[in-house]
């Protein structure tokens, strides 16, 4: 976890024993779940850093996890094609709602009445947020959907999708409202900002568009308000500050960056140290060009002494 304004990390969870795929404050802040490559979903104690609940039951990696807005829920899916709801509280299973295809993401309503699941078959499920009955299918996708956000009243879902587009819906009826098409890469991550008159999206493309939600129109013809670059690989999710505004950004290239999404100024970098950071081969012997390379790639130096 980072102090954004220092850069500093303030600690280290560890536990999980593969790729972890994504991460989520509870409403509270008082915890955090995650989910990972090794099948497991663990919650963790944000004042000590340790685990206090894993949650069994996944037979398959898991991708992606959400807390209700009051804290009380978690919803998990992946690739065993099922969504689980759990009692956030004491780790209690409460629902399995099996599925076509992988759940690639999750995002509950701001009233917590729905709960929403981007799918591996293309289409998003709109699903009752107690009972996990189906609602609506969402239909228009063309490849996997990978980020979902409601916007803060609720009326509003941006799907993001490996097809590169960005698509709103009004949750009462159902009808995809504009298809946004800037990005040239999947488009992994999608968040609305805190007043609801932004959208931010993270691609594979390695940029950020911000929308004017306003603005958009029915159908195609929509451009991003602003592009903000920086990144030197590709964006994999973009979160809002529900304070601030300010807009934090992940990527592959090993940092996160604040904006400021009035001016498209980057703030701040946060540099994720590598495994090797700050060790000294200059002069090292028995390893290739090769192995040189990927070093430094994680960390390593060469740096002749005074």
């Amino acid at each position: 976890m980072w102090e954004m304004e220092s850069g500093q990390c303030r600690a280290v969870l560890r536990g999980h024993t593969g790729l972890v795929w994504q991460v989520v404050f509870s409403p509270d802040g008082t915890r955090l779940a995650s989910c990972a490559h090794d099948k497991t979903v663990r919650l963790w104690d944000l004042r000590t850093a340790q685990t206090f609940y894993t949650l069994p039951g996944h037979s398959e990696p898991v991708l992606a996890l959400t807390f209700s807005p009051d804290g009380s829920l978690l919803a998990t899916g992946g690739y065993n094609r099922a969504l689980r709801l759990w009692n956030a509280h004491t780790a209690q299973a409460l629902h399995t709602l099996p599925q076509s295809r992988r759940i690639c993401s999750i995002a509950f309503h701001p009233g917590g009445e729905i709960v929403a699941t981007g799918d591996g078959d293309y289409v998003v499920r709109l699903r009752d947020g107690r009972t996990g009955q189906l609602i609506r299918t969402l239909a228009g996708h063309e490849r996997d959907v990978w980020g979902l956000s409601f916007s803060r009243t609720g009326t509003l879902l941006a799907s993001s999708s490996g097809d590169h587009t960005v698509r709103l819906w009004d949750t009462e009826t159902g009808e995809c409202r504009a298809i946004l098409r800037d990005h040239t890469g999947w488009v992994q991550s999608v968040a609305f900002h805190p007043d609801g008159t932004l959208l931010a999206s993270a691609s594979q493309d390695r940029t950020i568009r911000l929308w004017d939600v306003a603005s958009t129109r029915k159908g195609e013809n929509n451009s991003a308000l602003m592009t903000l670059s920086g990144h030197l690989d590709r964006v994999t999710s973009v979160a809002f500050s529900p304070k601030t505004g300010l807009l934090a950004s992940a990527s592959v290239d090993e940092t996160i960056r604040l904006w400021n999404v009035q001016t498209g100024e980057c703030l701040h970098v946060v540099r994720i140290p590598g495994p090797y950071a700050g060790m000294n081969i200059i002069g090292a012997r028995g390893i290739t060009l090769a192995q040189r390379v990927a070093l430094k790639t994680l960390g390593a130096v060469e740096v002749v002494d005074d």
